[in-house]
């Protein structure tokens, strides 16, 4: 197929972890078995599994890049940019304000429902 921006985007995908994983390969660290790994969508991710915040967005980010088959699932380089990885401390701090004021707004709200319902935890601690 025709090579285009997805290819960069797997590879950043791939060199993103190796570099916050200490050195492993999100395909496997065996030369022979990962080129299979990668023809059959076998990642792993484990390196990340400590529930810190920076792990869970590394992690949703590089899942986006190395996890579809479909090249055309994979975001592209100003998506990227914009993943809440890469946000200042700043406007992660407003994010979870805005988030925070309307859970408080609209507590019976069907969406505030549905997060609390879709959470492998509390939403809201008070």
């Amino acid at each position: 197929g025709k090579i285009s921006h997805a290819v960069d985007v797997f590879s950043y995908g791939c060199i993103m972890y190796y570099v916050l994983s200490g050195g492993q390969h999100p395909f496997g660290n065996d030369v022979f078995r990962r080129q299979n790994n990668i023809l059959n969508n076998d990642y792993d991710l484990s390196e990340l599994s400590a529930q810190t915040q920076d792990n869970v967005l590394a992690a949703s980010l590089i899942v986006q890049m190395v996890g579809s088959k479909d090249k055309n699932n994979r975001p592209t380089s100003t998506a990227i940019f914009m993943h809440p990885y890469f946000w200042s401390s700043g406007k992660i701090l407003r994010f979870y304000s805005d988030v925070s004021d309307r859970v408080e707004k609209e507590e019976t709200s069907d969406l505030v429902l549905r997060w609390e319902h879709n959470s492998p935890g509390p939403v809201l601690c008070v």
